[in-house]
């Protein structure tokens, strides 16, 4: 992956953002001090996101378990084959949950995409007796979002990580190497920055235009 320089303005993390909501204004109804207040607010969110990684990951080794007539699932539910089908039938109707609520929410989806990269052999791990901690302490799932449907994903994230980058400077980071990458290719719009999507909205995520060939 090519690394660039900031170019383009930062329409994130930019001084001109921060007027818009100047600290010493903010306030709380207990009347704490903000920077007390942020800290809360933070360890909970982000407290929240390594439950939601840990249901993640023992659900997906959960669902690669299952096997139906010795056959295991192939992931692929839309070619129609037994062990998917059955799968399916055996959430709904034995287990008493539809498996889609957990895994196409969007943000579940994505991040179950990174649990198939990170850990290509969980299936024969057990996350109910060995502890699989998330990668990462300053990517959290926002970023993850972001980069989703890059083939560079992981490189990205692992610059983030290394630069300890807060949300607002990971967005500014990519939305810089995304049009760097489109000039570097004859300035063709390979790769969009959008804040709208199908599983997003108003959230940042870069896609990837497959009618532009890069030769």
């Amino acid at each position: 992956m090519k690394r660039y320089k900031q170019c383009y303005e930062k329409v994130f993390s930019g001084r001109n953002v921060y007027g818009h909501c100047k600290l010493h204004k903010v306030s709380t109804r207990m009347d704490w001090p903000v920077d007390v207040y942020r800290r809360k607010f933070r360890r909970f969110v982000i407290n929240y996101e390594k439950k939601w990684f840990d249901f993640l990951v023992k659900f997906y080794w959960l669902t690669l378990q299952f096997k139906y007539n010795g056959l295991p699932r192939s992931f692929k539910p839309q070619l129609g084959i037994a062990p998917d089908r059955a799968y399916g039938i055996f959430m709904r109707h034995y287990v008493g949950v539809d498996n889609r609520l957990f895994t196409q929410d969007g943000v579940s989806e994505k991040v179950l995409s990174y649990i198939r990269e990170w850990y290509p052999d969980l299936a024969e791990r057990n996350p109910f007796k060995e502890k699989i901690k998330y990668p990462y302490r300053y990517m959290t799932f926002e970023c993850l979002v972001v980069v989703a449907y890059l083939p560079e994903r992981l490189e990205i994230l692992e610059r983030g990580e290394k630069n300890k980058m807060k949300y607002t400077r990971f967005l500014d980071y990519v939305l810089n190497y995304v049009n760097c990458y489109n000039d570097d290719h004859g300035y063709v719009e390979k790769y969009v920055f959008k804040m709208t999507h199908k599983y997003f909205n108003n959230i940042p995520v870069v896609t990837i235009n497959k009618d532009v060939k890069i030769i």
